[in-house]
This record gives structure tokens, C-alpha cells and sequence, in this order.
């Protein structure tokens, strides 16, 4: 059984021991809806700040993972949608004046303000500001400082550490919109998140945690936060190359990572979600489209079937709009290397993207670009824009995309005649070259070069186990070819279609429809 078949098979398990947390949980507030805020905090809130307080010195994670899973959202969600949490000098005296509760609070504060509100330039700086504190408390320590955060928490920090970096930069390339005071700012501090201090971040992260070494007499080493940070720092680390657009470093970030079973980061929902999108991006602009088929389908098959994703899990937002992207991407995919699918997925894409598949496989420049447009991430650039020497009507903030969208559709030109060469040539087992050129409309040294491009494109590396960065060449052709003379010699290879597997699929289903609805009636 390969990684992705496994990963399947695997998907309902992994997402249940984090979603079960939210299942009809309610958070008792009565008694304090009314009760009189004092220095604009509210008796609930208060009651919220010294729990907090509480669990994190106490190192108690199980509470821990109450608070900030359930209790915080909801809050947020409650009193503070439109407006800011109190700010952490207002809080200070409930969280004891203890530094480290003050860094995780301001972690909360300014990751609200960027989901619910707009920063201002001075949250952007702030916010860096104690990212830099909050992690040298934790790489400096001669010892495993005494945190037990929720891996939840772990990977959010993660994620919203990379978003804000990725924030901050598409901001910088906004250059019409900023103020004398804005511009002064960024030149004033160049470094404020900065590339390399944030990979330099992430790395130390890795390092520190020992997750690559063989050491286990080191404190470290044996961390669970550690290990928990270092691993998901890796994750964070692919995203960032893949920002950057360098694909290959993002899969070697990969290499060490386990996604099979029981690991960790298919535990935590939305960082297994998260290393699946990034891994399959940089599979299709890479060219490898067999392993980026299989990456798409395992990471979709897993969503729709964790149900319970779609209303009780508090990022289901950001988690249906990844689950749409994919589901473009996957389109690209099959528009650019025709595969068979899982049947549910295949009936999905192809209602919703049956028009602009076809239209993608005639050539259609401006379906790929709408697709990848809205499928990609927001890529960045890491140099700041000369503002002394501005080019007029020039759009900074799309530059990065412009580059990226560039390198893919040059791939894209290339293989624009591929699918209809691949349909006319499945018609036939011989054939003449110059009977292809006339039906195509081209000349026959024209068609001898098409063929060989079709031959080179249908070619890739395919992962079959190990590294994800590895793998073995193959055909992602459905025949073969080759050419005698002025004929062509075609093979169709016909799929064996396995029975066993087909029937062991739909006694699976069944098995579940049965067990939904047996525990509905009782």
C-alpha cells in the first residue's frame, strides 16, 4: 500500500482526535452578560484572563486546550468580532504582570486584529516585535523552557507567524496607498520581517528541537513542545520556499517529515491540510502532475469525508476555501495530464470544472490563468520597492504573482497541442506522419517535434515511497508510441480494472452509511 492510499484510508481517524473537541460543546455565560465592565474589562473576561494565567503556569494543557480551542474563540466571536481583545497593558494585572503570559496574550491580540480587523503599520511592527521575544524566550533557554501549549496553538503561532510575513510584504508592495509617515517607516527598519530572519527563525526552531537528530540523551530532544514546533517548523519552512518560488527547496523541507499514520502533523487538522496544498503546488510547478494528482486527491478525500469539518470546526472557513483551490489545482492537473481519479472526486471536478478542463486542453490561455490565479498562494517579493525611483502605473504587489504565472504558462505553451495529439493518436494502432500533420494542420517537422515534446512532457518523476522530493521516471501516458520510418506505432495500454478493489470500496461506504444510520436511530 503506498503513502496515499494510506493517507486515505487513514483520513477520518486522523481528522477525528481534533475535531472531536468541538462536538457539541456549548460555553456557559450566563450570570456575566450583564455584569458591568471595570476598566473596560468585562467579569467574564476576566474570568477567561486568569484561567489563562492559571494553565500556563501550571503547565496544565488539557485546560489549556479548552481555553484557547473553545472558550477563546467563542469569546472572540461573542464581544470582540468587530473590535480588538483589551489591549496588554489593560490585561497585565489579571495575567500577574508575567512575561510569558503577556507574549502568548499579544500573540492572540495582534493574530485577532489580522483576522477580524485591519492592522495598522504600527500592529504590523508591533506584532514582529513580539514574535522576536516570544521566540528568542525559547531558543535561548539553555533548558526546555516549561510551556505546554496545545499542538493546536503550536501550529497557529506557525501558520500566523508565516501569514503575517506574507502580510507584511504583499503591504510593502502596495506603494500607492502609503503615506510619507509609511514610507519612512519601512526604510527607517528593512529588517522588520525580513526573509532571512524568518527562515533564520524557522531553521533555529528545527535545530533547537533535535527532531533531525539521533542525540536522545538531549533535553530537547525528548521536548514534546519541541519536537511538536520543530516539526511544524518545517511545514512552515515549505511554505515559505514556495512563497519565494523555489519549489525544490520547499519538497526538501518535506523529505524528513512522516505523513502517513499517527504522525502529528496529520493529527492537527489544519496543518495536515496546509503540508498537502503546499506539497502538491509544488509537485504541478515542478511538472510532476502524477504525484500532484495523488497528493490533491488524498488531502480532498480526507475533507469530504471529515464531515464535521464543514460547522464545528472553528477555521472551517479557511479550510473549505484551501478544499476549492485544490480542487482548481487538481483541475490544472488532469487538464495537463489526463489521470483517473477517486469516483466521488472525479464526479465533483467534473461538475464544476468539466467546461474549463476541456477549454484548458484545447489551449485556452485565460482558464489557466483565472485557475492558477485563484488556486495559488499569495506569493511575495522579498526586496523593498525603490520608492525614490517608482515606476508610474507599475502594479508592485502583483509582481510576484506576474513572475510565477510567467514560468507556469511556459510550460503550459508548450504542451498546448499535447491533448489533442494524445486523443488523435489513441484512434489508431499505425499511422502515417504525414496523415497526423495534415489532420492537425501542421507541417511534418512541426509534428516530429510535437511528438517528441509529447514524449519528453509524458515523462516525470514519480514518487513511490521515501522522500517526497524522490522518485522513479514514468510514463503518465495511457499507451505508447514510437515511430518506424514515417509511421507511427502506437500501443494503447488498457487498465485492468481491479474487482476485488472495487467492491472492497463500496462495502467500505456501505459499512459507513450503515453505522451513521444505526447511530442516528439510537
Amino acid at each position: 500500500m503506498s503513502r496515499f492510499d494510506s493517507e486515505i484510508e487513514h483520513a477520518q481517524l486522523a481528522a477525528n482526535s481534533e475535531i472531536t473537541t468541538f462536538t457539541n460543546q456549548s460555553y456557559d455565560i450566563s450570570g456575566f452578560e450583564h455584569s458591568p465592565a471595570v476598566d473596560g474589562i468585562s467579569p467574564i473576561i476576566e474570568q477567561f484572563l486568569v484561567s489563562f494565567y492559571q494553565c500556563v503556569k501550571s503547565a496544565d494543557a488539557t485546560q489549556l486546550k479548552e481555553l484557547y480551542d473553545i472558550r477563546f474563540y467563542f469569546l472572540t466571536e461573542k464581544f470582540f468580532a468587530r473590535e480588538p481583545w483589551p489591549s496588554a497593558e489593560n490585561v497585565a494585572p489579571y495575567l500577574e504582570e508575567d512575561p510569558v503570559c503577556l507574549m502568548l496574550y499579544k500573540e492572540l491580540y495582534y493574530r485577532h486584529i489580522y483576522s477580524k480587523l485591519q492592522p495598522t503599520a504600527a500592529n504590523r511592527f508591533e506584532s514582529w516585535a513580539n514574535y522576536v521575544k516570544l521566540f528568542n524566550y525559547i531558543l535561548d533557554s539553555s533548558n526546555p523552557v516549561p510551556l505546554q501549549l496545545p499542538n493546536t496553538w503550536i501550529w497557529d503561532t506557525i501558520d500566523e507567524f508565516i501569514y503575517q510575513f506574507q502580510s507584511f510584504h504583499q503591504y510593502r508592495t502596495k506603494v500607492t496607498s502609503k503615506s510619507q509617515d509609511e514610507v519612512a517607516l519601512l526604510l527607517e527598519y528593512p529588517n522588520v520581517w525580513s526573509v532571512t530572519d524568518v527562515i533564520g527563525y524557522l531553521e533555529r526552531f528545527i535545530s533547537k528541537s533535535k527532531v533531525l537528530s539521533e542525540d536522545h540523551n538531549d533535553p530537547f530532544k525528548s521536548s514534546l513542545f519541541y519536537a511538536t514546533l520543530g516539526y511544524f517548523s518545517m511545514v512552515g519552512l515549505a511554505r515559505v520556499h514556495t512563497l519565494l518560488g523555489d519549489y525544490y527547496q520547499a519538497l526538501h523541507m518535506i523529505d524528513p517529515i512522516d505523513l502517513g499514520r499517527g504522525s502529528i502533523l496529520t493529527r492537527t487538522v489544519a496543518c495536515h491540510i496546509t503540508i498537502f496544498y503546499y506539497l502538491g503546488f509544488c509537485y504541478l510547478m515542478t511538472r510532476r502532475y502524477v504525484d500532484a494528482v495523488k497528493t490533491f486527491q488524498t488531502i480532498l478525500i480526507f475533507i469530504s469525508r471529515a464531515k464535521t469539518l464543514q460547522n464545528r470546526f472553528y477555521q472551517s472557513e479557511q479550510i473549505l476555501k484551501k478544499n476549492e483551490q485544490m480542487c482548481a489545482l487538481l483541475a490544472i492537473c488532469l487538464a495537463l495530464c489526463p489521470q483517473t481519479v477517486e469516483e466521488s472526486l472525479h464526479i465533483y471536478i467534473k461538475e464544476k470544472y468539466s467546461d474549463k478542463i476541456q477549454r484548458m486542453q484545447h489551449g485556452d490561455r485565460d482558464t489557466f490563468i483565472e485557475l492558477f490565479g485563484y488556486s495559488c498562494p499569495k506569493f511575495i517579493t522579498p526586496t523593498i520597492p525603490d520608492f525614490k525611483n517608482l515606476i508610474p502605473n507599475h502594479d508592485y504587489n502583483q509582481e510576484a504573482l506576474r513572475l510565477q504565472l510567467k514560468v507556469f504558462l511556459e510550460d503550459v505553451v508548450q504542451q498546448a497541442h499535447l491533448p489533442s495529439l494524445r486523443s488523435l493518436l489513441k484512434l489508431y494502432t499505425t499511422i502515417e506522419i504525414s496523415k497526423v500533420a495534415k489532420f492537425m494542420d501542421l507541417e511534418e517537422s512541426e509534428l516530429r517535434s510535437l511528438l517528441l515534446c509529447l514524449k519528453h512532457k509524458a515523462h516525470n518523476l514519480v514518487c513511490e515511497g521515501g522522500p517526497v522530493s524522490s522518485g522513479t521516471v514514468r510514463s503518465s501516458l495511457d499507451m505508447e508510441f514510437w515511430i518506424e520510418g514515417d509511421v507511427i506505432h502506437v500501443k494503447n495500454e488498457k487498465s485492468q480494472e481491479n474487482h476485488v478493489d472495487v467492491y472492497l470500496h463500496h462495502i467500505k461506504s456501505l459499512n459507513g452509511i450503515y453505522s451513521t444510520l444505526s447511530h442516528r436511530w439510537t
